[in-house]
């Protein structure tokens, strides 16, 4: 709502809700997958606003997270692309947000339609395979376990130029201790998007 204090996540910076229009017509709350412009007040860098980001509850933003545990899907590799090892370095996507990662751990391969372990600490994957990983992050990025919030706990993971996985979060591992929460000097940026 118009004066409401939010956060912008991953920038940890508290601005003002100056405004909400929804197809030219200025409305009064949006919610979670609304189409909506939103003028915000007190941002400090205009230009550090960008596609990715989140506007959160100030008592209740999303964690940085920088390392996490993923039930993924190996889709069908290509005939001579190499199957997925620890230590293999990717690009995870989630939403329009991107970053690289590696896969740290490779735990176990399971059953795709009985969710049971059938290989403890596997080599490596290959396609079509189901598998628990953990994954770790370059830089801290927004994301939820699948079970709290499905928007933010699903992701894909490409090599190069070729999708190599998808998954959900299951388990957050370590987060990125968040810097103080800032308020910023008067400034305003028109931001459009769903978040």
């Amino acid at each position: 709502m118009p004066k409401d204090s939010v956060v912008i996540m991953p920038l940890a910076e508290v601005v003002t809700v100056k405004g909400i229009e929804s197809r030219n017509q200025t409305i009064k709350i949006a919610r979670a997958g609304d189409n909506v412009e939103i003028g915000l007040r007190d941002v400090q860098d205009v230009n550090a606003v960008a596609v990715g980001m989140y506007l959160c509850d100030v008592a209740q933003p999303i964690p940085l997270v920088t390392q996490f545990r993923a039930q993924v899907l190996v889709l069908g590799l290509s005939s001579n692309s190499p199957p997925i090892l620890k230590g293999e370095q990717v690009v995870l996507f989630v939403q329009s947000a991107s970053e690289p990662a590696v896969i740290t751990k490779l735990l176990s391969i399971i059953d795709k339609s009985t969710g049971e372990v059938v290989r403890k600490n596997p080599r490596h994957l290959t396609k079509n395979l189901s598998a628990v990983v953990e994954v770790s992050l370059s830089r801290p990025m927004c994301l939820e376990k699948y079970s709290d919030l499905r928007q933010l706990g699903r992701f894909s993971l490409r090599r190069g130029t070729e999708t190599v996985g998808v998954g959900i979060v299951t388990d957050i591992l370590a987060t990125h201790k968040r810097k103080d929460v800032v308020s910023a000097p008067m400034a305003s940026v028109m931001s459009s998007g769903s978040n």
